[in-house]
Parts: structure tokens; C-alpha cells; sequence
């Protein structure tokens, strides 16, 4: 039995099948044409630049595909599957079992592909080479590295522009906590005001500020109440009012449960 096999076909073999459970790996390429699939009963739906991962044992069917569909295929043993992932990271590994189909938008990833595809094809047919295995393996983690490399670089992107948003977010979160915490001190005032929900709003601060939301309202709002009892002459009544309090009592609750002490005893340490 060949360790394995390479050309290109329009799959109609499987769409006549139906299920089949794959004994060995493929890799396949879309040239053109659209058509879905099922991998281990998850659907895919597969546009012309679409790589396919199937790795061995696989239940795979081909359910749909229009008339132009034609893919580049290289069908792999489990043992060349094996020797080609020797040694590789095991975050590539986990990329296989979950990553099955992936888009490519990239012109010079596409061409890489077709090139890989290619010499795949070529090799196949080249009976006489003692060495078909080997470079088949070669090829394979040619392919399938090539994938992963912008797979991982695609989710690096979005995890930058994630991040760009969430510095964001926590700074217009910090300037309105100035601008509004004299009356308001609850986080679902500010997750509705950047118009975000309050659990994501403490994700947020969270990993940039390394604090709860709650914790930098309060933390603000304290020195803000500081600030008024150091530069003012108003009475604590009048500061409670000020920071909309229903009484004194509770704005004295408040701002001794964050410092240790009442109103009057930090005025008198001043």
C-alpha cells in the first residue's frame, strides 16, 4: 500500500458515498467552486483558496458542491502524519484536531499552496525516486506549517486589536469615573455610558488595571472626597450633599470603610 497519493479531482466519488470514514489523512486545496462538507459531523462550508485538514480516521462527507468544484488533494498514511509532526509543538498539534478548514486571503500563502500541491503531484508520479517518502513528509509539514504560521498570525492580529480596544475602553472608562463619580458610583453607570456590559467592564479593568471596576470607581471617588475635605471649608454635610449621599451618616460609612478613618478625624490630620 502506498504511503501516499496526490492529484487533483472533484470529489464526486464522495458526494455518490456519502459517509466515509477516512483510513488515512488528507489535505485538500479548493481551486474552485463551492461545495460543504461535514468533518466528524461538524459542517464546513468550502469557497474557492479554502485549505481542508482531515486527519486519519476521520468521518468526512460530501454533501453539497456546484459543478466548477475542484480541489488539489494529498492523501497521507498515519505513519508519514507521525514522522512529519515528530518533534513539533504541541500547540500545532491541538491546531489539527480543531482547526479543520481555513480561508486563505493571503496571495503569497495561496501561491506557497499551489506550489506545495504541485510538487506533491509530481512526486507522486515520480515512481523512481527512493526518496518519495521522506520528501513527502517534508512537504506535508511544508503545507501544514505554512497554515498554522498564518492561522497563528491572523489570531495574534485580532488579539492586538483586542487589546488596542480594551486600552481604550479602560481609559474612557478612568476619565469618565473623574467626570461622574461626585454622583455616580455604581459600574452599571459606566458599562451602559461606554456602552459595554458590566461583566466585560471588569474583564477590562481587570487585565489593565489590575483592579475591579468597582475598586477604581471607589479608589477615585475617595480621593476626589479627600481632595474637597483638604481644599474646602464646607461641612461634611455639605460634602455628603455634594457627592449625593441621602445623609451624612452613610458618606461618613463610606469614606471611613475606605480609609480608615471618618471625615472629621482625616480633616483634623491634616
Amino acid at each position: 500500500m502506498e504511503n501516499f497519493r496526490a492529484g487533483e479531482d472533484d470529489l464526486h466519488f464522495f458526494f455518490q458515498k456519502g459517509i466515509i470514514k477516512q483510513p488515512n489523512g488528507v489535505l485538500l486545496f479548493n481551486h474552485s467552486g463551492e461545495a460543504d462538507v461535514t468533518i466528524n459531523m461538524e459542517p464546513y462550508h468550502i469557497s474557492p483558496c479554502t485549505s481542508i485538514i482531515i486527519a486519519p480516521h476521520s468521518v468526512f462527507s460530501l454533501t453539497d458542491l456546484t459543478e466548477d468544484f475542484k480541489v488539489s488533494y494529498f492523501a497521507f498514511s498515519n505513519e508519514i502524519l507521525k514522522e512529519a509532526c515528530y518533534r513539533l509543538d504541541s500547540s500545532f498539534l491541538i491546531f489539527l484536531k480543531k482547526k479543520k478548514c481555513y480561508t486563505q486571503t493571503d496571495p503569497q500563502l495561496i501561491k506557497i499552496t499551489q506550489m506545495a500541491f504541485k510538487i506533491c503531484w509530481i512526486l507522486y508520479n515520480d515512481k523512481g525516486n527512493l526518496l518519495r517518502d521522506k520528501i513527502a513528509k517534508s512537504l506535508l509539514q511544508v503545507i501544514m506549517l505554512s497554515i498554522y504560521s498564518k492561522v497563528q498570525q491572523n489570531q495574534l492580529e485580532k488579539s492586538k486589536k483586542n487589546s488596542s480596544r480594551q486600552e481604550h475602553l479602560f481609559k474612557q472608562f478612568v476619565s469618565f469615573v473623574y467626570t461622574f463619580c461626585k454622583t455616580q458610583r455604581d459600574v452599571m453607570f459606566y458599562a451602559e455610558r461606554l456602552c459595554i456590559s458590566t461583566r466585560y467592564l471588569s474583564v477590562i479593568t481587570k487585565q489593565i488595571g489590575r483592579y475591579s471596576a468597582k475598586s477604581i470607581i471607589d479608589e477615585i471617588a475617595v480621593l476626589e472626597i479627600k481632595t474637597t475635605l483638604q481644599s474646602t471649608d464646607l461641612s461634611v454635610k455639605e460634602i455628603a450633599e455634594m457627592y449625593n449621599y441621602p445623609d451624612q451618616s452613610s458618606f461618613a460609612r463610606y469614606f471611613k470603610k475606605h480609609t480608615g478613618l471618618s471625615p472629621q478625624q482625616y480633616r483634623a490630620r491634616l
